[in-house]
């Protein structure tokens, strides 16, 4: 991302890619035709697109100009708002190929201030279908790479390469649904250095969604679908402290949400925990986006649980950041660390992969980290 404001009364403004005199590209406001326009050249042929300005526009003034590139995609904003008639531009540019920005002045009665250049995107949204990869990003030492990944299931095998030099040299990182694991691979000329494996498997505490919840039912509700085979509820009741009850669980129907539908928990087991202060209720794993206690005694108006502690395998979503600082490269998921490790990668893109499943990547976020 570039960007900055520019003053002018005549023609000036800024270069979103620069490789030579011969290959660039850059947008400007040219005063005599009352307009702003994007002019590429590659290979040292010029070609300009031009769009009309509104008839109040003032010249000799201050407007911010801020320009994105994405690959071989350009967005171009003018005081803070796409610009007039066309804002996004495909394929104009090489995707591939390095380039610098910059500002332009054909006049040279153009001023220029609050210059911010910013290596990096930010990506709403991508969907990626199953077995695909998208690389991107410039070559860099240094930089941060964070999403939330969304829509996995058991056949998942989806992630990102935090690290991508070529074909040959990367690591790969990725969520493994049929293992229930994050699985870190390194690969160097070819071939396999290490694989580490992290269990995604954990204890989760919900409390009652307020929406759904009175003294009767106790509804719980999770932040994505996750896969659970075990419930804990707190022995002593939640109005009655001094009440310590035998089995807690025995005072609901006990069901979970699934698409919409609820269903009932079956093959219960319920037995003291490892701290005799919970009830431990083992089921046959479910994927459940809830969890609702409903009290048996319909005269039973006490709602005796207030927070629920959940053991969940494996979920439909995760937030992934990697953050590389040269030689060390630090992995977090849903904002834990997870490893710092040892790396010998020269400057690298990163990326994202998907395996048998698609998947949806949000709010990806990639920026270079000055030293």
């Amino acid at each position: 991302m570039f960007e900055t404001a520019i003053k002018t009364t005549r023609n000036a403004g800024v270069v979103a890619w620069w490789q030579d005199e011969n290959h660039y590209a850059r947008v400007g406001l040219d005063a005599g035709s009352q307009c702003w326009y994007l002019q590429t050249c590659m290979g040292g042929s010029k070609s300009t697109q031009t769009f009309p300005l509104p008839t109040d526009f003032r010249w000799g003034v201050y407007h911010h100009f801020r320009v994105e590139r994405n690959m071989g995609i350009l967005k171009v904003w003018l005081d803070e708002i796409p610009t007039p008639q066309k804002h996004l531009f495909s394929d104009i540019i090489p995707a591939l190929t390095p380039g610098v920005p910059g500002v332009f002045d054909e006049s040279g009665n153009a001023t220029f201030e609050g210059v911010t250049y910013t290596i990096g995107f930010d990506d709403e949204e991508v969907a990626l279908p199953a077995e695909r990869e998208i690389l991107k990003g410039e070559l860099l030492c240094q930089y941060e790479l964070s999403f939330q990944l969304s829509g996995l299931s058991e056949q998942s095998v989806s992630g990102s390469y935090p690290i991508y030099v070529d074909k040959d040299n990367y690591v790969k990182a990725f969520f493994n649904g049929s293992t229930r694991m994050f699985e870190v691979t390194a690969v160097k000329k070819g071939q396999s250095l290490w694989r580490k494996k992290y269990s995604l498997s954990c204890i989760q505490t919900v409390y009652p969604d307020v929406k759904y919840t009175d003294f009767i039912e106790k509804n719980y509700r999770f932040s994505s679908p996750c896969l659970i085979d075990t419930l804990y509820l707190n022995r002593h009741d939640a109005d009655h402290k001094s009440t310590f009850v035998d089995d807690m669980f025995s005072l609901f129907t006990i069901e979970y949400l699934q698409e919409g539908k609820w269903l009932p928990i079956k093959n219960q087991l319920v037995e003291i925990a490892a701290h005799p202060a919970f009830n431990r209720l083992s089921v046959e794993p479910v994927k459940a986006e809830g969890i609702r206690f409903t009290n048996k005694n319909a005269e039973d108006i006490q709602r005796h649980i207030y927070k629920l502690r959940v053991h969940q395998q494996f979920k439909d979503s995760y937030n992934f950041r990697a953050v590389r600082r040269n030689d060390k490269l630090y992995l977090f998921v849903d904002g834990k660390e997870i490893d710092e490790i040892e790396i010998q990668y020269p400057a690298s893109r990163i990326g994202l992969c998907t395996g048998k499943t698609p998947v949806t990547y949000n709010g990806i976020l990639y920026y270079h980290i000055e030293k």
